[in-house]
């Protein structure tokens, strides 16, 4: 692909993204139907004898999915979970060997917080399926590091359990964490739960009309229920941050930036909907790098770093919601990134680096944790050490690019591209776009590797958009807009290797839009 052919892409994909930017100044992500939440939905509506259309369209959803073959990104224990919570809510038999490969799969969990899960999935499922035999444990212990979804789930699963003599508080507990929305925190089944949990006391609780009209107000068109109602605050965020790097001016974002300092909470952080007041370091490290470089939001940039400073742990490294929770890669990387354009951060940001340095993996790579994609990682770690100031740990930060660079060559395609598992057909334009991208931002990038990978990246190129975020890990969510923005980050990075320049690439006016 030739320098103006790529421009073309470039201005191309802005146009879209710009195009779709609304008058309140944000973007609009819309998370797609998934099975587990429409499930769990099916079964609350059923409980409670909700009549009308929307009990119809969600069973139709939930038949129309089980009888369907599961998608090739859902994991196992997704897709065995999930069909197992749907065939219940839709009246069916749950079989032995349903149960067994449930089991199998939850004792097969490989993250920090599997034991939480675990026990998490059990209770649900004792709830939900009580026909089969779960052996859940005695009580769901949120942790100490809880986030305010797993502690709004633990409130809802002890008023499960609770006597009636004792359901009094936690049930006056959930009804004063209801959003205005009739949401918890604009999560799905954190919602449902709330509601199974608060309508064992009274069906009639305000509340639970509430939380039942906002569930039919996230019904999708195909009937089913996503798993969060909008990350719009964050898809802005991203999408703002992608059109800066890419060379829109300022300027033309100035709406979008309005935007994210009004969802700015007390604490200086960012959650990822305007509904949430949980703040995550993911948003706040995005939004916080994006006004900084928009003049009039100096003073929320900088409340957002401070804030970051303040979630650094002990080892180092950052984790997503609360302090003293495991770090994790990803988000140490995009803080780093952003904590570098401060001033009086050096000695947090060295911290951090060798945090990260002690976490690569002996192939280059990195565990990959909010995203399925290999080098999603790999990216925010090789951004982050192209923003490095002088003065920093550059050995430290020399020797993880170099494992990056061998991680991202020995998973390359053949043919160009990169793919999720080395062993599958098909290339993702996703992981493509996070690897080239990361490319991009290397020091003496290899252009070999970039051009092979450009025709998978065009707008009409053959590789398969298939949704990477996480959540709740390991479950797959589908956010489409994702996929585009991270594509103009990938032609933003393969334009400023192939002209030979150290400018980002500027070329496009919205004169001509």
């Amino acid at each position: 692909m030739s320098t103006e052919t790529l421009s073309s892409e470039i201005e191309a994909a802005q146009a879209k993204l710009v195009s779709a930017l609304g008058d309140d100044g944000r973007w609009r992500g819309g998370c797609r139907s998934r099975l587990f939440e429409s499930g769990l939905t099916l079964h609350l509506f059923r409980r409670l004898n909700v009549q009308g259309a929307a009990p119809r369209k969600l069973a139709a959803y939930c038949r129309e999915a089980l009888a369907a073959p599961a998608p090739r990104w859902q994991g196992a224990l997704e897709r065995d979970l999930a069909s197992v919570i749907a065939t219940s809510a839709l009246g069916l038999p749950v079989t032995s060997e349903q149960a067994d490969r449930v089991k199998a799969a939850l004792g097969g969990l490989e993250h920090h917080s599997r034991k939480r899960k675990h026990d998490f999935f059990l209770a649900l499922l004792a709830e939900l399926v009580p026909q089969v035999s779960w052996s859940p444990a005695r009580a769901f212990d949120p942790g100490p590091y809880a986030h305010q979804w797993i502690t709004l789930i633990a409130t809802s699963l002890r008023l499960l359990a609770a006597d009636d003599a004792d359901k009094a508080v936690p049930a006056a507990e959930l009804t004063k964490a209801q959003g205005p929305d009739g949401s918890w925190q604009c999560h799905v089944p954190a919602t449902v739960i709330a509601l199974l949990a608060l309508s064992t006391q009274d069906r009639n609780n305000p509340a639970v009309r509430s939380g039942l009209a906002f569930l039919v107000a996230q019904q999708r068109a195909d009937g089913g229920l996503p798993f969060i109602a909008d990350e719009d605050t964050w898809v802005t965020g991203l999408t703002t941050l992608t059109l800066l790097d890419s060379g829109l001016p300022p300027t033309r974002l100035a709406g979008a930036a309005r935007y994210l300092a009004e969802q700015q909470l007390p604490s200086g952080g960012w959650g990822y909907s305007e509904t949430v007041d949980q703040s995550d370091i993911d948003d706040t490290a995005v939004i916080t790098l994006a006004l900084s470089r928009v003049p009039g939001h100096e003073r929320a940039a900088e409340r957002g770093a401070w804030h970051l400073l303040t979630l650094q742990n002990d080892d180092g490294g950052f984790p997503t919601f609360v302090r003293g929770a495991p770090s994790e890669v990803e988000i140490t990387a995009k803080c780093l990134r952003t904590l570098g354009a401060f001033p009086g951060t050096a000695s947090a940001v060295a911290r951090g680096w060798r945090w990260l340095a002690g976490k690569q993996r002996p192939d280059g790579g990195f565990s990959h944790e909010w995203s399925r994609s290999p080098a999603f990682p790999v990216l925010h770690v090789l951004r982050a050490a192209a923003d490095l100031p002088p003065g920093y740990p550059e050995q430290v930060v020399s020797e993880i690019r170099g494992g990056c660079l061998r991680f991202l060559r020995d998973t390359a395609g053949s043919g160009g591209g990169w793919r999720y598992h080395r062993d599958e057909s098909e290339v993702s334009l996703l992981v493509t776009s996070h690897a080239v991208a990361a490319l991009g931002s290397l020091p003496d990038p290899p252009v070999e590797l970039i051009e092979e990978a450009l025709p998978w990246l065009s707008e009409q190129g053959p590789a398969v958009a298939d949704p990477d975020s996480l959540g709740p890990r390991p479950f797959v969510y589908d956010v489409p807009i994702l996929a585009r923005v991270y594509r103009l980050a990938a032609l933003t990075s393969a334009h400023q290797v192939l002209a030979g320049t150290d400018a980002r690439y500027s070329g496009f006016s919205l004169e001509r839009a």
